[in-house]
């Protein structure tokens, strides 16, 4: 009997191993971002630093904009 309920329970499983294993590999090989950010060279680090900054300060001013045309309202 082709297909039967030991099959499917041997491809369910094979299948659950493998996923199981890619995600345990992604989870130990991928570096968090504090691991990255180590790992780069001073004059990248400083350049991640001032995107960073700036990214800050437009969130920053966009958020006072916001919060002073709610008052105009």
């Amino acid at each position: 009997m082709a297909g039967g309920p030991a099959n499917w329970a041997r491809a369910i499983t094979g299948g659950s191993v493998v996923i199981g294993f890619g995600y345990l590999l992604l989870k130990t090989a991928t570096p968090n971002e504090q691991q990255l950010y180590d790992s780069l060279s001073p004059d990248l680090k400083r350049r991640v630093d001032a995107q960073r900054s700036s990214q800050a300060d437009s969130e920053r001013s966009a958020k006072v904009k916001e919060e002073q045309s709610k008052r105009l309202v």
